[in-house]
């Protein structure tokens, strides 16, 4: 017999190993394989782990794999570089069962060869050895594929982290986005629609602080080529940046054609909640799948006891209309005046029923703010991040999800980028370079092969998607 390595492909051992932790879809197809599909030992243990966390009924994710076994955290970044697709993954499985097979008959043929120098019933031997030899190749062609799924059609948020945690937007749900006062929660909203209209889907967007125009002007800026943002420098040579009137016109010729944005100005002597209903309802009826609304405060006018039934009563409407529309809906809670971070009314109401709870957090070094959470909250959640101390430094935000259903809560950290006054994610995942080749609002980091990230003046990914 020949000393020739038994047949295997590290290749096809990483990339399955990589899809499935990135993947949270197959998650569970972990449990169909076996230890002996994987020849390489630090790629059989990592599947090991992987298989424990599973029957653990914990999250298959790189922070849990790692503190379950940390000597496995090089692999599974190696694994994760060499990730198969989707479409790939079915194929990749079939060869690593060919490659098991393969190695079980070369060694059961080894075993019976050397075997045969020593057996006083060949027969009997023959006989074992065929048993096996059918044993084998019933087991590789009855092992089960992968069941086929419904996966309902989704939509990119533009984050990858949001994408990874709640799967993007699949229609019926409401999202609750909750924080102090000025911290980003309705520029990070804007950003969805952006994101959203680029697909070429429908979205809504009402505003209860700003009028249409000055929204207007503040997505076009999201989109438009650097030459088309003009700064004014005021006092203490503070920059404010503007789009172009040729900014705003591309905007309304293009991607504004699928963001409709209405104001509270424009309910005149109707309710609140009527008009915006209504406006709602129109916009569903011609295809709108993101409903963006800015904020409950304003929806509501009710006061005293009316203002926690009118609560109620819109909260109810809004779940009814995400099922019958089957429609994503954002609802941007703000506290009230002076006040902190959970002192909206009613807002236990308003998250109990929701599916997706974010806070938005802005932290920042004011001296004026260094006893108030967000600032505390600063060294105590980049601590823990694999981001280099280059990139912690520039970290101006932090979305948390406090309640997401049937699906993860990593956090996600942004960047500032002040010319077009949006919040930019940055991530060490291999997966989110393709984010940020599509044109998304990320910036991957390679943890292991660090370059400070470009500065966003002039960043051609962030042009609406474009290429120059």
């Amino acid at each position: 017999m020949n000393d020739r390595p038994l047949p295997h492909s590290d290749e096809i051992e990483q990339a399955i190993i990589g899809s499935l932790i990135s993947d949270k879809e197959l998650h569970q197809r972990a449990m169909e394989f076996e230890e002996a599909d994987f020849y390489n030992p630090k790629y059989r243990k990592c599947m090991a782990v992987i298989r424990w966390v599973i029957r653990e009924g914990l999250e298959v994710d790189i922070v849990t794999l790692t503190q379950k076994s940390p000597d496995i955290e090089g692999v599974i970044f190696d694994c994760m570089n060499h990730m198969a697709t989707t479409a790939q993954f079915d194929s990749w499985v079939k060869q690593l069962r060919q490659l098991t097979a393969q190695r079980k008959l070369i060694t059961g043929s080894q075993d019976f060869y050397h075997s045969l120098y020593d057996t006083d019933d060949v027969l009997k031997l023959t006989g074992t050895y065929v048993s096996e030899l059918n044993h084998i190749m019933d087991t590789y062609q009855e092992r089960p594929n992968r069941p086929q799924m419904l996966v309902k059609d989704a939509y990119s948020s533009g984050f990858y982290t949001f994408d990874y945690n709640d799967g993007g937007f699949q229609g019926g749900k409401r999202i609750v986005f909750k924080g102090a006062k000025n911290q980003g929660k309705t520029t990070l909203a804007k950003q969805f629609l952006f994101s959203t209209a680029k697909q070429n889907i429908p979205c809504f967007f009402f505003s209860g602080e700003r009028d249409v125009k000055d929204e207007i002007a503040d997505l076009a800026k999201m989109g438009a080529s650097p030459q088309d943002i003009q700064f004014r420098e005021g006092m203490a040579k503070r920059k404010e940046y503007y789009p172009t009137p040729k900014a705003i016109e591309d905007y309304k010729n293009g991607i504004g054609k699928y963001i409709t944005v209405i104001d509270k100005l424009g309910a005149g002597k109707q309710k609140m909640w009527d008009y915006v209903f209504g406006k709602m309802e129109q916009c569903a009826k011609n295809g709108a799948k993101l409903f963006v609304l800015d904020n409950m405060a304003v929806l509501n006018s009710g006061s005293g006891k009316d203002k926690f039934s009118q609560q109620s009563d819109i909260i109810m409407a809004l779940d009814v209309f995400k099922l019958k529309y089957d429609c994503d809906i954002i609802l941007i809670t703000h506290p009230k005046k002076g006040k902190g971070f959970e002192s909206t009314s009613g807002m236990g109401e308003i998250e109990n029923l929701a599916d997706t709870v974010i806070r938005f957090i802005r932290l920042t070094d004011d001296k004026h703010i260094v006893e108030t959470e967000n600032y505390m909250l600063k060294s105590n959640a980049l601590s823990s991040t694999k981001f280099p101390d280059d990139i912690k430094a520039r970290i101006t935000a932090i979305m948390t999800f406090e309640k997401v259903k049937k699906g993860t809560k990593f956090a996600c950290y942004f960047i500032w980028d002040a010319e077009r006054e949006t919040s930019i994610e940055v991530s060490t995942m291999p997966t989110a370079l393709e984010y940020q080749q599509q044109g998304h609002w990320v910036e991957y980091v390679n943890r292991y092969s660090v370059e400070d990230l470009p500065d966003y003046k002039g960043n051609k990914s962030l042009n609406g998607g474009k290429s120059e």
